[in-house]
């Protein structure tokens, strides 16, 4: 996972520069998480792209792993942007819902999909003006269990 977030990042560090934006991050060693890397570089990306263009000239923008005892692995995604009330945050996840311009609406609804269906969740928290975090949970690749229909 921590890989994947360092790769994410290029893409987007001619944009973080051009913001001129104050970047942190803090990669904890973390094990490996259950499910689809592809997917879940998609989940990064959209959090990550989300967050970059919320964010004004000189803001500031940090992500964070670790493990935590539930055997689960955290990664936060924090922007100083602009926030949402909370009637926009209650809509987040909704299809076809977005306060973009151009967006479609299904960007952060797929996210929450792609987690859940690895056995994790999604969890979005914001302040008006001041700040949204994007955590997600993923169950650690060792802590699957197999439940079969027979």
């Amino acid at each position: 996972m921590n890989k994947m977030l360092e790769e994410a990042l290029i893409l987007y560090e001619p944009l973080i520069r051009k913001k001129e934006l104050t970047f942190r991050i803090h990669l904890q060693e973390i094990p490996k998480v259950a499910g689809e890397a592809s997917k879940f570089q998609q989940v990064v990306v959209n959090v990550l792209s989300n967050a970059i263009k919320a964010i004004e000239i000189g803001k500031a923008l940090s992500i964070d792993t670790k493990a935590s005892q539930e055997g689960m692995v955290q990664v936060r995604i924090v922007d100083t942007g602009k926030g949402m009330d909370p009637a926009t945050l209650s809509q987040i996840g909704t299809p076809f819902f977005t306060t973009k311009e151009h967006g479609t609406g299904l960007g952060m609804m797929s996210c929450e999909q792609i987690i859940e269906e690895a056995g994790g969740r999604l969890q979005v928290n914001s302040e008006l003006e001041e700040r949204t975090t994007v955590d997600f949970f993923l169950p650690q690749a060792d802590r699957i269990i197999e439940v079969s229909n027979a």
